[in-house]
């Protein structure tokens, strides 16, 4: 029997990445714990997540990384900027409540306005 080629290129375990030069078994791993504290907020250096976009850019653009590596590399990069776009959405609204304005914008427009009205009084006049 013929052994079939595999379709993605294997990467050997004792392979190093040159990007974060670990064994190459253990870099989705590391990859999932550096998503996982930025997901939940965990107390980390900020030297440390500046160098995160470096590292998993690397990581993506490694053509000795396997598939899954690249892959949980751009799910770091998501996490990352959803991560820095709600930060940024919260200091706004923090900002503006310190300045005395509406964190919320909600405004009711002429026609909302007219037709709530028109109902409210059919509903009052159903009633009596």
């Amino acid at each position: 029997m013929a052994k079939r080629k595999p379709k993605t290129k294997a990467v050997k375990a004792e392979e190093l990445s040159p990007a974060l030069q670990i064994k190459a078994k253990r870099c989705r791993a590391s990859l999932a714990v550096i998503q996982r504290a930025v997901e939940k907020g965990w107390n980390v250096p900020q030297r440390i997540i500046d160098q995160v976009p470096e590292i998993v850019a690397q990581i993506m653009n490694d053509d000795v990384a396997h598939v899954r590596d690249r892959l949980r590399a751009s799910e770091v990069l998501a996490s990352l900027v959803r991560h820095r776009v709600e930060a940024a959405i919260a200091l706004d609204k923090i900002e503006r409540l310190d300045g005395g304005e509406a964190t919320e914008r909600f405004a009711v427009s002429p026609e909302i306005e007219a037709r709530a009205r028109e109902i409210i009084s059919r509903r009052l006049g159903e009633q009596r």
